[in-house]
């Protein structure tokens, strides 16, 4: 006994919707699954739809940042034990929990380079108030002291970036359903 010809292809289509159709497609609130390199690029791969090439940028920056942390945290590890612990890292994540780890962890790096700035800010501020110097000297200082005082105005500009967009971040996950 044969199958007729249009339930077959009813057969066909309703098993290709089911296979392709009727997928929900990526969403930003997936988790990420990367145990390693080639799982964290698949797992982007799957999900390029969804996500904006500044999406994406954002998030090879996280990746960077808790690269540096893990690389941090544990001098010395063996390239596998690294990538290990990199991936469990963000293994499990959403990409807006991977980008709010990135932004705070990039907080605290500006916090401090503003804090490390400050000795030498005092140092050539109290060069600044001494009376025996020249006037190549006194030139020396005020443009040691310019140059840092660029310096930390840049970093905070950054710093005070990173926290708009932190709070951006935060903002869209409590808005997320």
């Amino acid at each position: 006994m044969t199958t007729p010809r249009p339930f077959r292809l009813s057969l066909i289509a309703v098993a290709l919707l089911a296979l392709t159709g009727c997928s929900q497609p990526a969403a930003r609130t997936d988790r990420i699954t990367a145990r390693d390199e080639a799982g964290f690029d698949q797992w982007v791969e799957l999900h390029r739809a969804v996500l904006t090439a500044d999406d994406i940028k954002e998030l090879n920056e996280a990746r960077q940042q808790i690269r540096y942390k893990v690389m941090t945290q544990h001098p010395g590890l063996m390239s596998a034990d690294f990538g290990n612990a990199l991936y469990a890292e963000i293994d499990g994540r959403t990409l807006r929990e991977l980008l709010m780890t990135s932004y705070a962890l990039q907080i605290e790096s500006a916090e401090v380079d503003i804090r490390n700035y400050q000795p030498l800010l005092d140092k050539y501020h109290g060069y600044e108030a001494r009376r025996d110097l020249d006037a190549d000297q006194r030139q020396e200082v005020q443009a040691m002291l310019a140059q840092l005082d660029g310096k930390v105005a840049k970093r905070e500009a950054e710093l005070a970036q990173l926290k708009k967009r932190l709070a951006e971040v935060k903002q869209m996950a409590s808005a997320a359903p």
